[in-house]
């Protein structure tokens, strides 16, 4: 994604700093840490796991199956031309 590392460390400060993940430290190797979603990261998943919901029974329920399985298919050509770029 040609991202360097100064530049995610800046925006995994700001995520911390606003509460949306949680950084900790690995017990045995200082260098190393986890990260995982901290309180409004949480809520934040829980508000897009609802619309997604929403998104499904409003647009998806109208599709036949062998649609939703062209869309599928569809979508997973789209993101490995994605991941080439």
């Amino acid at each position: 994604m040609n991202i360097t590392q100064s530049a995610i460390s800046q925006q995994l400060v700001k995520l911390e700093a606003e509460r949306y993940i949680i950084r900790k430290q690995h017990m045995n190797d200082k260098r190393t840490f986890s990260v995982e979603l901290g309180e409004k990261g949480l809520l934040y998943k829980k508000e897009c796991n609802i619309l997604m919901q929403q998104v499904s029974e409003k647009y998806y329920a109208s599709l036949l199956p062998e649609e939703l399985t062209n869309l599928l298919s569809a979508l997973q050509k789209l993101t490995k031309v994605i991941d080439k770029l």
